[in-house]
């Protein structure tokens, strides 16, 4: 791309001319202002489902608190100025922000009422505030789950940072909250599959992650169950451990005392928790195996998202699965729960070969692609080639502002293939002349000869969502 005090080349002024000719020669795309398109931007924040359904729900609802306060800050006069009369003073506005950890621990003075004559005896209830026999809250677990399963912060660091409480969140009570929301959670996570698996469009996507202890037992012994080689993986760290640093009197005391004032589960509590994990493997799979017939070894987290009314915005979930598979596995198990009578099916994906659903199970189903793995590579090396990409990125962005536009009309049907069929297709044709050009210019091997070839290869399913929005 050029660079400060240098001039455009002629092939970026062409870009240039070429993108002002489109938006002059069609001014009612801007209507009366010529940053409309502003305007669709802001609606599209301002809607509930702005951001991506998934994101929303992991990301932008963990509980936060924030405070704003103001002081003051004086110079010391005697120690700088002899002669202090005279002064004159300004003040400028400085911001600085501080965060802290604090954990909040309220004691509850809980009633209970008796009848001697009848001997009925009434306890407080505490449902609002947390788990019967716990000393957590409902909070508390929410943000514990939010940092180990979202954040992805193992336990015993989650402990660490919360101060190693003993009390409340020490590394077993972190693990004994999650196995509690686990077995609270699994119901509604059934459930809400077999309403995702009625949707009329769904949209997925993976994320490769990594679990050392997992990983090593599986490429060992790939037909065992995954918790049977983390539980494994988990006792051995734990005896070696042991080994290495002994605990003193004291520290088994405490991890006594610790035990006695948490929930004791039962043998059959801690049998339903093998047996919610082994019917949610049974219910969406967890091991799958490639399509020349090896077993897939990189656990991937994959993430769906639809609507349970087409027309309801407000209806979109999302459902987040770590297995042994893709998002194609995935979509393959939420068909096999899919009603018979919703034959039609829309699929937005990567496009990998993976991810399409190997087996439709008699549905309909239309695979369209995904415009930000298109943009994507060519944003990431784009100082490779920077004339071709930038001209590329320029389309994508010239996509995006009639996207703002639609949502500055209001979000329709009727509206969305209107400015999507006047200029969608045009900015397409253009990116796809640019990648037919890159095809000559760059190596096979090459990531942006790859990138151009995804962009020609897929044409199809990426503008499928131009007549279809």
């Amino acid at each position: 791309m050029e660079t400060p005090g240098q001039p455009p080349s002629p092939e970026q002024l062409k870009l240039e001319e070429q993108i002002r000719k489109l938006l002059n020669k069609h001014r009612r795309l801007y209507g009366a202002k010529p940053n409309r398109h502003k305007e669709g931007q802001t609606a599209r924040r301002e809607r509930h489902n702005g951001r991506h359904g998934g994101e929303e729900t992991l990301y932008y609802r963990t509980d936060r608190s924030a405070s704003e306060k103001e002081a003051a800050m004086a110079v010391n006069r005697k120690s700088h100025f002899t002669n202090q009369q005279g002064l004159r003073s300004s003040f400028e506005t400085v911001i600085r922000h501080d965060f802290d950890v604090n954990i909040c621990t309220t004691r509850y003075t809980v009633e209970t009422v008796t009848d001697p004559r009848t001997g009925q005896t009434v306890r407080a209830s505490m449902d609002e505030v947390g788990p019967e026999g716990w000393q957590v809250t409902w909070n508390a677990m929410v943000n514990i789950v939010h940092l180990v399963v979202v954040f992805a912060m193992p336990a015993h660091r989650a402990a660490a940072y919360l101060g190693n409480n003993q009390n409340a969140f020490s590394e077993s009570t972190i693990l004994r909250i999650l196995q509690f929301v686990a077995r609270a959670g699994a119901p509604i996570y059934e459930v809400t599959c077999r309403q995702m698996a009625q949707s009329l469009r769904l949209q997925g996507d993976d994320s490769s992650t990594r679990v050392l202890a997992v990983e090593k037992r599986v490429k060992e012994a790939q037909g065992k169950s995954i918790f049977q080689c983390e539980e494994e993986a988990l006792g051995c760290d734990s005896i070696e451990k042991s080994k290495e640093n002994p605990k003193t009197q004291d520290e088994i005391e405490a991890e006594r005392l610790s035990k006695k004032r948490q929930p004791k589960i039962s043998e059959g509590v801690e049998d339903s928790i093998s047996k919610v994990i082994e019917k949610m493997d049974g219910f969406l799979g967890f091991e799958f195996f490639t399509t020349t017939g090896n077993p897939k070894k990189r656990l991937q987290l994959s993430m769906v998202t639809g609507r349970i009314e087409a027309e309801n915005q407000f209806s979109q979930i999302s459902v987040v699965r770590t297995h042994l598979g893709s998002f194609g596995n995935l979509l393959e198990q939420l068909l096999e729960l899919r009603d018979q009578k919703n034959t039609e099916l829309t699929v937005q994906s990567d496009l990998s070969s993976a991810n399409n659903a190997p087996r439709s199970h008699g549905f309909h189903v239309i695979i369209a692609g995904c415009m930000a793995h298109a943009r994507r590579p060519f944003w990431r090396y784009r100082e490779v080639d920077p004339l071709n990409c930038y001209n590329l990125l320029r389309g994508f962005a010239l996509l995006s502002t009639v996207e703002d536009v639609i949502d500055c009309y209001g979000r329709t049907e009727e509206v969305s293939q209107y400015w999507r069929g006047r200029f969608g297709q045009k900015i397409w044709n253009i990116i796809k002349a640019r990648c037919e050009k890159m095809l000559g210019e760059h190596l096979p091997t090459s990531e942006l000869h790859v990138a151009a070839k995804y962009v020609v290869t897929h044409f199809t399913e990426l503008t499928y969502y131009l007549k279809h929005p």
